[in-house]
């Protein structure tokens, strides 16, 4: 993938990566720091190739899942796993493919909640061997507070059902959360998963640009970064805040707020949020939010000009009733 990116992109990450070489042996640095961000990590090797028909998997491929799956089918979890679905057959099967092959040594279950699908989603997801709930209120917040309220685990995990999860990814997220308890919600970072139109270098340009977004945001209103893809908490403690806000409570054309970051700043009333970036346990979602706003240069504008207005909303003030 690196003979597609522009030499003066390979060379700014030479420059940038300087530091490192001047202290490590020069090929081993330049082999880890700049050819390795082009790469795709093992584990998500090993879940290609894409086959034609993503809600017709090949049977071998759906056995295996239903087999790594199975473990998620207990009495007492220790773990809940939330997934909210709507019209999601092209990307269900990989991202239960990549949770049969997470790395637990909790026992955990998978809640899934269909939101009024119109296409194979909820078959796809009871071929996989999960039990299917359904939610028929309009709106995926409120298929997630369905998951919150069926869950019974001590630690809820969200997971998106366009994104693809690293064997430790869980592990990593329950951990902080078991071994810190001042951190009442942690969250991780992601990558996107490149794409013939967003190729691997464009996505990793438009990550460096927007990270000193994402760090002016964690000065005051850090609940604003929580990604319900990558996202952890106690159950205990969201239900008491009321778990997520309904549609009718959140004005997403306006403000571009999301319900995990609402529960976020809830959930800060109990304690810290933690940002957690161990770059092994990174989830790969899919740029359709990107696609979404237009493309990179219209989605990296629209965060910008969101930060300058966000003063202007101000902090929302929360009330546990």
């Amino acid at each position: 993938m690196v003979r597609h990116a522009p030499r003066w992109f390979l060379c700014i990450l030479a420059w940038g990566n300087r530091a490192f070489c001047a202290t490590h042996d020069p090929c081993t640095a330049y082999t880890n720091n700049v050819l390795s961000p082009f790469r795709l990590p093992s584990w998500l090797q090993r879940l290609e190739p894409v086959f034609p028909d993503p809600s017709n998997p090949p049977r071998e491929r759906l056995e295996a899942v239903r087999q790594g799956l199975a473990r998620f089918r207990t009495l007492d979890p220790e773990v809940s796993i939330l997934i909210a679905v709507r019209n999601d057959e092209r990307y269900l099967f990989r991202t239960l493919e990549s949770l049969s092959l997470l790395e637990l040594p909790w026992s955990a279950e998978i809640v899934l909640v269909d939101n009024r699908s119109t296409d194979t989603t909820a078959t796809l997801a009871a071929a996989c061997g999960l039990s299917v709930f359904h939610e028929h209120r309009p709106g995926l917040s409120y298929a997630r507070q369905t998951a919150l309220e069926r869950a019974r685990g001590r630690y809820v995990l969200c997971a998106d059902s366009d994104t693809l999860y690293p064997p430790g990814w869980a592990a990593s997220l329950v951990r902080v959360l078991q071994m810190q308890p001042e951190v009442s919600c942690v969250y991780g970072s992601y990558h996107f998963l490149p794409q013939k139109s967003y190729p691997r270098w464009k996505l990793l340009i438009y990550r460096y640009l927007g990270d000193p977004i994402q760090s002016f945001r964690a000065i005051r209103h850090e609940f604003t970064n929580v990604m319900g893809f990558s996202m952890g908490y106690r159950r205990l403690d969201a239900l008491r805040v009321g778990g997520y806000p309904g549609e009718d409570q959140m004005d997403r054309k306006a403000t571009r707020e999301s319900e995990f970051g609402r529960l976020a700043l809830k959930l800060s009333l109990f304690g810290k949020l933690h940002f957690t970036d161990e770059l092994e346990n990174r989830a790969w979602t899919s740029p359709r939010r990107l696609e979404a706003d237009g493309g990179l240069g219209w989605s990296l504008a629209r965060r910008a000009f969101r930060e300058l207005l966000r003063p202007f909303h101000g902090r929302r003030r929360m009330v546990i009733e």
